[in-house]
């Protein structure tokens, strides 16, 4: 069969027919329904794009959080009582178990008992706490095996927080605060307000009780009461009691029944406690007879060479023993303050103008007792007075006597000088002079004698720094030569010893010198190591070194002081002296910095003076306590719980006179103080 061409006509018409009916624009759902068809197609490609990057970071997020919990495992294990020992209990039930003790815990025990300390206290709290399980319906009467605080809670005696009995299985948490370390790593405002003003703490110790069952804080049932016989850390005149208002965060007076003690019942009063000088709150501190003394450890300047201090220390004091120096009166009442303090309450001479006998314009002014050694660059001088800036007390000749305890000539131009006088009873007069040349002197250069009265004044200024800072030295080593017995007098009291026992301090200093301590600087600074590490492990020790103390033959058995307490809340309690600062003391307006320039939001301000022993934390956390002449270490704590630090001889060093406002540098330490016993190695007490 032969091929028949095809009809090309019928051909294009199909074709046209078909193209006419293809649309311009797709149907509307068109790409809805590609979009559907795809979506899976396009999540695999983009799971497998990104995961190829996310694949590595997620498994080393994997590995650090196991390495982690690995971490935490190890260094806070689960603990167990290593051993269990009976706790005595009034009258138990013979099905009730014996209840054990735990160990203190290694780390805050707020984490055991985490709803039994509010949140501002327990962001802080790093003291260590022990924990006792015991039966409800039995009661309890705990004995701490290291401080002898003895708790007792009567039988059936606990209810929860809707003031049900509580049945079965409670738990005791008790934690002491018994040292500033303690009080530092506690958080714990240590200030006290009433209708009298602000006071600050100065502590015999605190102590804390909570009692949980399942992580619920129980309460004493109403009309019933716990009792608590606590050990203070020493004898505080007019102590009181006092209990720490979780809620308001203020601590609250607690008179009768707190106390029972006949010796304390006279300091009870219905308006407020008593209220102590400091004076009696520093005595209080350096001189306990209920616990060992221990010794004064003064802080050294940052630059300070130990090695130095300690052979200055010994030169010193076997100068002052053997009489070839001798101690000014001036420094024997004050021996705690700065060389500037000093100068300042000291610097008084007897100075009277010296008249012309026949030119009553010209004068000259004498130092009877010779303190101010720079007038004797006036010799052969005389100053004219100006009579239009003169005092009429400074007229002609009859004016009395004036006799002045400061004198002061400041160089204006030329031979115009600018004098100053000041006493207690007449007040500062200022005037302006000329000074002149007296009869005879044909050498006289304006220029030269004030130089020369500069150069005099400078140099007493210097020698006076010197001695005090010799003193001081000798001070601040002394403990290191010292008996226990010794440790127990204040500054003063012992310099007043030492004078009394010349022949015994005579042979004990030239025993240190015969031992080389005055002039090998390594050997001394080995010794102040030495001693700088037993002193600070006696304060560490506390406990141990009381009753070591307590059954020392020399001294005997002394008893210590026992609060025996009625108390019907839950809480923290504070056996306290309450007090103000004697002197000069005020408040400035501060804020805080890092040494990088970042802004500290404070929320506490608390003040350390090693010397007294003293601690307290101020009433408001955007003001600072002015004390001139006082070195006060100053610690930070912001709204984060970190710490901060500005040490006391950087305090010392602050010329805050005059100055409202003020910035303050203070140095990030929170990795330094995670502990009582961190605080301690930091501050070196």
């Amino acid at each position: 069969m032969k091929n028949k061409a095809s009809d090309k006509n019928k051909l294009e018409h199909l074709l046209r027919n078909q193209l006419e009916n293809i649309r311009e624009k797709p149907d509307s759902g068109t790409w809805e329904k590609i979009a559907s068809q795809q979506a899976p197609k396009n999540t695999w490609l983009k799971i497998r794009h990104h995961g190829l990057y996310a694949l590595p970071v997620v498994l080393l997020l994997l590995a650090g959080l196991g390495w982690w919990q690995h971490q935490q495992t190890a260094v806070h294990p689960v603990q167990t009582p290593e051993k269990t020992a009976p706790v005595p209990m009034q009258k138990p039930e013979p099905t009730v178990p014996v209840a054990t003790l735990d160990q203190p815990a290694l780390t805050p025990a707020s984490n055991q008992t985490s709803a039994a300390v509010p949140a501002s206290v327990r962001r802080l709290n790093t003291v260590p706490a022990s924990t006792v399980h015991f039966e409800a319906r039995s009661g309890l009467d705990y004995v701490s095996p290291v401080t002898g605080t003895r708790v007792h809670i009567p039988a059936n005696a606990l209810v929860n927080s809707k003031g049900q009995p509580v049945q079965g299985t409670a738990e005791l948490m008790i934690r002491e605060y018994r040292s500033i370390p303690d009080f530092l790593a506690s958080g714990i405002p240590m200030h006290y307000t009433d209708e009298r003003g602000d006071f600050f703490f100065n502590s015999g110790g605190m102590f804390e009780v909570r009692v949980s069952q399942m992580d619920e804080l129980l309460s004493m049932a109403p009309g019933l009461s716990f009792d608590v016989e606590f050990a203070a850390t020493g004898a505080l005149e007019n102590a009181s009691l006092y209990y720490f208002n979780d809620q308001t965060g203020a601590w609250e007076y607690r008179p009768d029944p707190a106390f029972d003690s006949p010796r304390l019942a006279s300091t009870r009063t219905p308006i407020g406690p008593p209220v102590v000088a400091e004076a009696v709150a520093v005595r209080n501190n350096r001189q306990n007879s209920n616990q060992p003394c221990l010794p004064l450890m003064p802080e050294l300047p940052v630059n300070a060479d130990p090695g130095e201090w300690v052979s200055t220390g010994v030169r010193v004091g076997h100068d002052l023993a053997t009489q070839k120096m001798k101690m000014p009166a001036w420094f024997r009442q004050n021996p705690n303050l700065t060389s500037e303090a000093l100068l300042n309450g000291t610097e008084r001479g007897m100075v009277r103008i010296v008249r012309n006998q026949d030119l009553g314009e010209l004068f000259f002014p004498e130092d009877l007792n010779n303190f101010f050694t720079e007038l004797k660059a006036f010799k052969d001088c005389y100053f004219i007075r100006k009579t239009d800036s003169i005092s009429s007390t400074l007229g002609p000749a009859q004016v009395p006597d004036i006799y002045w305890d400061r004198v002061a000539v400041r160089q204006e131009l030329g031979n115009e000088v600018w004098i100053s006088l000041y006493s207690d009873t007449e007040g500062l007069v200022q005037f302006y002079a000329n000074l002149t040349a007296s009869i005879g002197n044909k050498q006289f250069d304006a220029d030269k004698v004030m130089a020369e009265y500069r150069r005099l004044r400078d140099q007493r200024l210097k020698d006076f720094e010197a001695t005090v800072d010799r003193l001081h030295q000798f001070l601040a080593t002394a403990a290191m030569f010292q008996t226990e017995p010794e440790w127990c007098m204040s500054y003063p009291e012992w310099i007043a010893y030492f004078d009394a026992q010349l022949p015994m301090m005579a042979k004990r200093y030239a025993a240190l010198v015969q031992a080389g301590l005055d002039r090998d600087q390594a050997l001394a600074q080995d010794a102040w190591s030495k001693w700088r590490a037993r002193a600070r492990n006696m304060y560490l020790d506390r406990a141990e070194a009381a009753q070591k103390f307590a059954n020392s033959p020399v001294r005997g058995k002394v008893e210590a002081m026992q609060y025996a307490l009625k108390v019907s809340q839950f809480g923290i309690y504070n056996c306290d002296q309450i007090f103000r600062l004697s002197g000069q003391a005020d408040y400035i307006y501060a804020s805080y910095q890092t040494e990088t320039g970042d802004r500290v939001y404070a929320t506490t301000v608390s003040v350390l003076e090693k010397n007294s022993r003293l601690f307290f934390t101020l009433p408001s956390a955007d003001k600072m306590l002015r004390v001139p002449g006082r070195a006060l270490d100053v610690v930070i704590t912001d709204k984060e719980g970190r710490q901060y630090h500005l040490p006391g001889d950087a305090y010392a060093r602050l010329d805050l006179k005059g100055r409202q406002v003020n910035n303050f540098v203070v140095k990030d330490i929170t990795e330094k103080t995670r502990s009582p016993r961190d605080w301690a190695n930091y501050l070196d007490m």
